[in-house]
């Protein structure tokens, strides 16, 4: 039965490539983050992004939040969540990380590694260690989630001071499209894949996805869950571990937040949240630029945020 849908899937495919008359280089838009004439703010000035960046003195005493965004995204995606901190009285810094290899062209963003990507993750951590910081958090959406589940996993943090708090927003373990076990062979005739993006989220979401960054991206979600099925033990200073899914996602499949639910725990053996939400937004937590939200959407972001607030700020 496998290897029948795998030729199900394979003939889907072929008959898509043939008909389609794809081209093995997509026709990107000047206005588009995929072209060379545009680049991502973060990369130009990135004072405006990370706290280690910051010429002014920082209040090392203060919690601090490194947040990691998704495959195909920018540091916009936590923007919302940057101005919802803006307004608690500043008690709270953010460092909105860029992932290796983003924010510039289509090219380079197609030529890194998963590991490219995960780099400043650690560099900010890093940073803001030896800027004194010792409470820091740390938050992903998408696949911010693995990436940083794979520093916890290989106890990257050991020498430095371990992550007091962890969010995962809508985590990718396993993929919704199961065509992406596949991106491999099916590259060959679909050298690249092209995604509905408004023209708002084009200048900070890639709007197509090529055949290597999809490799790194399986090749992530793989480690991923094999991390996973071995198990992995949060660090003994770590508070929370709080996973927001929604049940409905082109992106990330539900059984995300299972994979992470038996696969996490907590030092002393108990169990990590896990929140199931009825919504079909992923990354729920960011609705500027989408074509359409709702109310109800709103209030789901503004709950999460003021969770992700309180159990920064509560944290002893």
């Amino acid at each position: 039965m496998k290897h029948r849908h795998f030729a199900w899937v394979i003939y889907g495919v072929l008959s898509i490539a043939f008909f389609s008359s794809c081209k093995k280089y997509p026709p990107i838009e000047p206005k588009n983050l995929d072209s060379k004439s545009f680049m991502d703010s973060s990369l130009i000035v990135p004072s405006q992004y990370l706290i280690s960046a910051l010429d002014t003195t920082h209040d090392i005493t203060k919690p601090v939040i490194i947040a990691a965004h998704g495959y195909t995204a920018t540091p916009f995606e936590w923007f919302e969540f940057a101005q919802y901190l803006s307004k608690q009285d500043s008690a709270v810094y953010i460092s909105r990380v860029l992932l290796g290899g983003h924010g510039r062209d289509y090219d380079a963003f197609n030529k890194t590694t998963w590991q490219d990507w995960q780099k400043p993750i650690l560099n900010e951590y890093e940073k803001l260690y030896h800027e004194g910081f010792r409470n820091i958090s740390l938050a992903g959406s998408s696949t911010g989630c693995p990436l940083i589940l794979d520093l916890i996993a290989k106890n990257a943090f050991d020498t430095l001071v371990e992550p007091e708090n962890v969010f995962f927003i809508d985590p990718i373990i396993e993929p919704s499209n199961k065509l992406l076990n596949y991106v491999g062979i099916l590259g060959k005739f679909l050298p690249y894949v092209e995604v509905d993006v408004t023209d708002y989220e084009a200048r900070y979401w890639y709007k197509y996805r090529g055949e290597k960054s999809l490799i790194q991206l399986n090749k992530l979600l793989k480690v991923s869950r094999k991390n996973l099925k071995k198990g992995i033990i949060l660090p003994s200073d770590t508070q929370h571990f709080i996973v927001w899914k929604v049940k409905q996602d082109d992106s990330a499949a539900p059984e995300s937040a299972r994979w992470l639910y038996d696969g996490v725990h907590f030092s002393d053996g108990s169990a990590i949240d896990t929140v199931m939400l009825n919504s079909n937004l992923h990354v729920f937590t960011r609705l500027t630029g989408r074509a359409a939200s709702s109310d109800q959407d709103k209030k789901l972001q503004q709950e999460a945020f003021n969770t992700i607030y309180h159990t920064i700020t509560d944290t002893k």
